[in-house]
């Protein structure tokens, strides 16, 4: 009889590929894209989490950009380096902390192309932000993330972002309440 390996299992953390492989590094940088959208929901949960979530996801020196509508109309931010992108998810989250239960974001359809250590993405995003009122509306934002990866240290991180809004719909609590 054979006896199992006892070889371990791989493992992977925040955007570390398990080997050098193509479509291991795809693979890691989907988890690292996908993995910035549970960052940024779960902080309504978890409040001190997000410095955490999100700074392994962002390289140090990450450049985000967020260019469309908000619930209040237009909005356009920048924001380089640490003190820049931590201060917009931070205002971010607290905003959406004193009008939401919860939030969902998904990524989507990623086209990635990899260059050696640098990478280009471009995926689709969808939004939903849930009210704590019960007569307050729903809103769901469509749009797209336009990424610049780099890896450093054998991990992908993303190093520049651009959050393009193209439309936020908003739903009145009849179209999304259950009876």
């Amino acid at each position: 009889m054979t006896q199992p390996s006892a070889r371990p299992r791989p493992q992977s953390q925040a955007g570390r590929p398990l080997d050098d492989s193509p479509i291991a590094q795809h693979i890691a940088i989907e988890q690292l894209l996908f993995r910035y959208a549970h960052a940024i929901d779960r902080p309504l949960a978890e409040p001190d989490a997000l410095e955490r979530r999100i700074s392994e996801v962002f390289h140090p020196n990450a450049v985000v950009e967020y260019v469309g509508r908000d619930y209040d109309g237009p909005t356009r931010f920048a924001g380089a380096g640490p003190d820049g992108w931590l201060r917009y998810f931070t205002n971010w989250r607290d905003m959406h902390m004193r009008k939401c239960q919860f939030m969902r974001h998904a990524t989507s359809t990623p086209v990635i192309e990899i260059d050696g250590d640098e990478a280009t993405s471009t995926s689709y995003l969808t939004g939903g932000a849930y009210p704590l009122a019960a007569d307050n509306s729903m809103y769901i934002s469509h749009g797209l993330y336009h990424d610049r990866l780099v890896k450093e240290g054998g991990r992908w991180w993303i190093k520049e972002r651009r959050i393009h809004i193209l439309f936020v719909l908003r739903a009145p609590p009849e179209q999304y309440r259950n009876p």
